[in-house]
């Protein structure tokens, strides 16, 4: 099957119709992931040679390499790529290969925010992480297309880890908003990490 696929993909690639190609991929992709499995119980539990057929919607172990053949057709689809790293993460139960997905989709495409942010939020999840997390988040608050909001929870989350050099750079940042809320809150924050007060939270073993 993989290799009638593979056939398909270049077919796209050479008549230019490499969008196209990405399309029919991802609908066989969702294809693929929304079809339940038969799992055939023949002579089990007693009932005999002809046995009984049970529908069962199994792990999808090859999503990932789905996803990845939509996402090198076309790294601009980002609903496909989106939709393919919420269903590791959160339906499979994968969040290592939606990391996977997503940090290939950020090297197509580091202009696209929101994949950023995704895999930022993925790997916060595990605090074991902090060196990778951390530049990501970097990235999507000195990027010139950050809102306020990210930058703010950036800041607060580098005075949790103590960092507050680096906090005071993105309040200094905020105190540049538009949005009277944020700047009040960053000339407080500047002035708490001034004066030592703040308190860096500390994570049981």
């Amino acid at each position: 099957m993989q290799e009638i696929l593979k056939y398909q993909d270049i077919w796209g690639i050479l008549l230019g119709a490499r969008r196209a190609a990405a399309d029919l991929a991802f609908v066989q992709e969702v294809i693929y992931y929304g079809s339940p499995e038969e799992e055939s119980e023949a002579e089990h539990e007693g009932h005999g040679k002809e046995g009984h057929v049970h529908i069962h919607f199994h792990p999808r172990k090859e999503l990932l390499s789905h996803a990845q053949r939509v996402l090198r057709l076309d790294p601009h689809f980002h609903y496909a790529h989106s939709f393919s790293a919420a269903a590791l993460a959160w339906v499979e139960g994968k969040p290592e290969e939606a990391i996977e997905l997503l940090r290939e989709a950020v090297l197509y495409r580091p202009d696209y925010l929101p994949h950023q942010l995704y895999l930022a939020v993925l790997l916060l999840k595990d605090e074991r992480r902090e060196p990778e997390f951390f530049p990501v988040f970097e990235r999507l608050a000195l990027s010139e297309g950050a809102n306020d909001i990210v930058r703010n929870y950036y800041a607060l989350l580098l005075e949790k880890y103590g960092h507050f050099s680096r906090a005071r750079g993105i309040w200094s940042i905020l105190l540049d908003s538009e949005d009277l809320f944020y700047r009040k809150k960053a000339f407080l924050h500047i002035e708490r990490i001034e004066k030592g007060e703040v308190k860096v939270l500390t994570f049981p073993k």
